[in-house]
């Protein structure tokens, strides 16, 4: 919506000159022009962050027969929140999370840099101040979703941008909005501008709680900031150009009414292995392994695909290589190992070498060889290397087990990575797959993408013939095969092999899968490995015989007797949520249980349980009490038969591992 005064301000000026309407107009065509006409520029005006999508309603579909069909996994915009992850980058969704964000503009010119520095910061700075209104909940809400966790901001090179007045911004109301900025310069007056308004300089020198200082010549305000009564600042300036590498001049912030204390001299810490100073040296094979892990999961989750590029050579309008493509999305000549991902896979310890024909592994250090098999290769890493010296995420999934024939494959209109994927996912989605190969609790299935070497584009083909779905990124990127899929494959669904009473749901997705699996260990520890609780173990899929009706649990914490002690449904929020949310309830209730959990993928989901069990369609109310939908949902305080716990996936993973 366009502002009032500003469209006045505009109409005023065209109506004072009919020119300005040409001259405005042309500069604009002359921009756009050169966005739309440069492949790298494009596609970034001319794309609209996706929410990222989460299957439709089927995964707790009770009693379904062999030969049912996949149900509708196309999401509405009933399921979609305000906080549904989406393809776009956002502080807010990490902000109150254990991560690590690094930026690295990398080679690009100075002026670019500091154009896409200042628009990161704007970006923070707007999702802090959106955190700050959650918390005093100023946005029309009762309750914090928030713990208001510091954010730490080291910002490089800072001189460049330390001068604009958000910068100012930041350090002289950062601290209230839980913000601490580290400002990385050569010199403080580096920060020094001609601007009164954005005096960044002495914003620093004034606000600045704790003061870090190497050797710094000539700063004669910075050796006032630093003195003391036993330190005039001529001391202090000298004390700072004396300063050797390595040694520092630390003056700590003070409390509330307590003394400012004196500086005193620190040193680093030895260089931290792989550093170019240290002599302890990392794999660079796994570095590297895991740079470009990084940099995969950063691309699909935010990476806008380049259309055309004018001038570079061998890519064309698809940014493939024209050279290596041989019609069918596969670069390389067709391999029919079917059996094992070895041939295939991306990720291979540095200490684990392929036998010629993939028949066999060879420990790099012996020579030992070792079966072809996933155990195969936890033997070969612990031969001379231990699997505790070696990064799990270089240990790959060897078992594949595509049962098509050559032929078949062949014949097929898809490329062999592309039916090796298939059948990757659909081990992973049956939990056929456990650490270190791929764990679907803790593990994207960009790993399987990357056993299976399949590209980006052969991926989209396959979601979009209705073979694949992607589950969404939370806690990480899952899909699953459809049943059309596993027809590709020729994997059929067999009851009491494939699903059913503690194997698992016909339709399950791969997401609820690792819900279950979450809760399940979640049991494990926190019931079955505590003496003072009855669970004996916790039992997947349990099936139960309540009044002459057969039910099933996503998990239960059995006792010595076999009897439910804890009782757990994985739920995620689709179209059918309204009715399947008190069903699920209601079966819970039904085993009276001593505690009834619930597994959401995240904290609005959890509210929107409890809203739909406080006023279901059915109007019989299962509690009393309601909570924002910004409330974490572990601090519901909520005891019925059919709910006693709350938790989203990620608490109850941190949960499970004692964390």
């Amino acid at each position: 919506m366009t502002d009032d005064g500003l469209d006045a301000h505009f109409q005023a000026l065209l109506d004072a000159d009919r020119q300005v309407f040409s001259r405005v107009l042309g500069g604009a065509l002359s921009r756009v022009e050169t966005i739309a006409t440069d492949g790298r520029l494009a596609p970034l005006f001319d794309t609209v962050p996706e929410r990222i999508d989460t299957p439709g309603s089927g995964d707790e579909t009770e009693g379904a027969g062999p030969d049912t069909d996949e149900a509708d996994d196309t999401p509405t915009d009933d399921t979609q929140t305000d906080d549904t992850p989406t393809t776009a980058f956002s502080f807010t969704d990490l902000l109150d999370e254990n991560r690590v964000v690094i930026i690295d503009f990398g080679s690009i010119e100075e002026s670019v840099t500091d154009t896409l520095t200042l628009v990161l910061l704007a970006a923070l700075w707007t999702a802090l101040r959106a955190r700050n209104e959650r918390t005093d909940g100023t946005d029309g809400t009762d309750e914090a979703d928030t713990d208001g966790s510091l954010v730490n901001l080291y910002l490089e090179d800072a001189g460049s941008v330390a001068g604009t007045e958000l910068v100012d911004t930041l350090l002289s109301q950062g601290r209230s909005f839980g913000l601490s900025v580290t400002l990385g310069v050569q010199y403080p007056g580096q920060l020094q501008t001609t601007d009164p308004e954005r005096d960044t300089y002495h914003e620093v020198l004034n606000e600045t709680g704790t003061m870090l200082v190497g050797n710094v010549g000539v700063d004669d305000d910075l050796a006032r900031v630093l003195a003391t009564a036993d330190h005039p600042p001529a001391t202090i300036a000298r004390r700072l150009a004396a300063l050797d590498r390595g040694e520092w001049l630390c003056r700590p912030a003070a409390g509330f009414g307590e003394p400012l204390p004196a500086p005193f001299l620190v040193e680093s810490l030895a260089p931290p292995p792989g550093h170019p100073a240290s002599d302890d040296r990392v794999n660079e094979a796994q570095f590297q392994a895991m740079v470009d892990d990084c940099a995969s999961r950063t691309a699909e989750r935010y990476g806008i695909r380049q259309t055309a590029v004018s001038g570079v050579d061998g890519v064309d309008g698809t940014g493939k290589s024209a050279a290596s493509d041989d019609g069918d999305g596969d670069p390389r000549p067709a391999r029919f190992e079917l059996a094992t991902t070895l041939p295939h896979t991306r990720r291979l310890p540095p200490c684990v070498t392929v036998v010629k024909g993939a028949s066999a592994l060879r420990c790099a250090v012996c020579d030992t060889r070792y079966d072809a098999s996933d155990d195969g290769m936890e033997r070969a890493v612990a031969c001379c290397r231990g699997l505790e010296n070696v990064d799990r995420g270089e240990i790959p999934v060897v078992r594949a087990n595509l049962k098509l024939r050559p032929e078949a494959v062949a014949e097929s209109v898809w490329s062999l990575t592309q039916l090796l994927f298939l059948q990757l996912v659909h081990n992973a989605q049956q939990g056929r797959y456990d650490a270190p190969g791929y764990d679907i609790v803790h593990d994207s299935m960009i790993r399987l993408r990357e056993y299976a070497d399949i590209g980006t584009d052969a991926v989209v083909e396959l979601t979009e013939a209705g073979l694949l779905v992607e589950d969404g990124d939370i806690p990480h990127r899952l899909y699953s095969v459809t049943s059309d899929g596993r027809a590709v494959i020729e994997e059929g669904r067999r009851q009491g092999l494939d699903y059913g009473d503690g194997k698992g749901d016909l339709t399950e997705s791969s997401q609820h899968r690792m819900a279950v699996e979450v809760g399940r260990r979640l049991i494990d520890r926190e019931y079955a490995a505590n003496p003072d609780t009855r669970v004996q173990r916790a039992k997947p899929y349990h099936e139960i015989d309540v009044d002459g009706e057969t039910i099933r649990l996503d998990c239960a914490g059995l006792d010595a007797d076999g009897d439910v002690v804890v009782a757990l449904e994985a739920e995620r929020i689709n179209n059918d949520a309204a009715t399947a949310v008190p069903s699920d309830f209601d079966k819970m209730a039904a085993c009276e249980p001593n505690a009834a959990i619930w597994i959401v993928l995240t904290g609005s989901a959890g509210g929107r349980i409890v809203e739909i069990l406080a006023d279901p369609p059915d109007g019989e109310p299962r509690v009393d009490k309601t909570y924002s939908e910004n409330t974490p949902p572990q601090e519901f305080q909520i005891d019925t038969p059919g709910l006693t716990e709350v938790s989203t996936v990620r608490h109850a993973r941190r949960v499970s591992l004692g964390n």
